[in-house]
């Protein structure tokens, strides 16, 4: 196993999902990991150590970082994964739904950086890996405000690339499709009552949930983070399974007029 950035890691969103399975798959590759949630209490491990972190709240993400740093963590890699889901139609998903969701899967990867770079940079080594999805390579019907965040987050790492590069900081996205976690049963609809898309929207969620649930598994997204972290030049996009980076390429390649149809198909029956 090569260390390239250090042997310490902060992983945003530990409690559950993909986030979870690497605070397990790090620590056993030899990593002291720093791992934070909503959830979390203050504990001190030889490998492992976890803290509260609401990364909505700047107050509470300065508080653990400096917790961290207080108690000797300096971390040269930052995989975020915190993230929520809403669906609903473009036309009214409610704007209080659409800023609660930004606020987590996008805003808290940007409020959290401004506190692990500083020491990157001084280091001239770092890693950045932000946990997106195929989602934001495509919007789904009815996860418009979901693949929105996850464009987001695209377009910010890749900008970050070119930024960071003169400090010795390199950043990348993991691109992960279907993966069975907690998310599906915590995804919330956004569907105000009388809406005309009611009826197509739950159909459509109720199509992602049973494809989500037979998807991938959280690990094998873990297992391509735990890859790059041991990369010196990782590269920008990184599709998580054969399957989905054949999509991927099949986005890039193929007409915009024939994605979109093969995505009405899926999801507008």
């Amino acid at each position: 196993m090569n260390y390239p950035y250090g042997k310490e890691i902060l992983i945003v969103g530990a409690s559950s999902g993909i986030g979870k399975e690497a605070v397990t798959l790090f620590a056993e590759a030899g990593y002291t990991v720093w791992a934070v949630s909503r959830s979390m209490q203050h504990t001190l491990g030889k490998t492992v150590s976890t803290c509260p972190m609401d990364v909505t709240e700047e107050v509470s993400v300065t508080a653990a970082l400096d917790w961290i740093h207080q108690n000797g963590g300096d971390p040269g890699i930052l995989l975020y994964c915190a993230g929520i889901g809403i669906a609903g139609s473009v036309e009214d998903t409610p704007i209080d739904a659409v800023k609660r969701q930004m606020e987590t899967n996008y805003y808290g990867f940007l409020r959290v950086l401004p506190h692990v770079m500083p020491s990157m940079r001084e280091e001239k080594n770092g890693l950045v890996l932000a946990v997106s999805s195929v989602a934001g390579l495509v919007s789904l019907p009815f996860q418009s405000q979901y693949a929105a965040g996850k464009y987001a987050l695209e377009a910010t790492v890749q900008a970050l690339r070119n930024e960071a590069k003169p400090y010795g900081i390199k950043a990348a996205l993991i691109e992960p499709g279907d993966t069975r976690t907690g998310f599906t049963a915590y995804r919330k609809m956004e569907i105000p009552e009388g809406s005309v898309y009611t009826e197509a929207c739950e159909k459509a969620v109720a199509q992602m949930a049973k494809d989500e649930q037979n998807g991938k598994s959280p690990a094998t997204a873990a297992k391509v983070a735990l890859n790059l972290a041991g990369k010196k030049n990782p590269p920008q996009h990184n599709v998580v399974g054969t399957d989905y980076r054949l999509l991927a390429l099949g986005i890039k390649l193929l007409p915009a007029a024939l994605v979109e149809k093969v995505m009405g198909m899926l999801y507008c029956k």
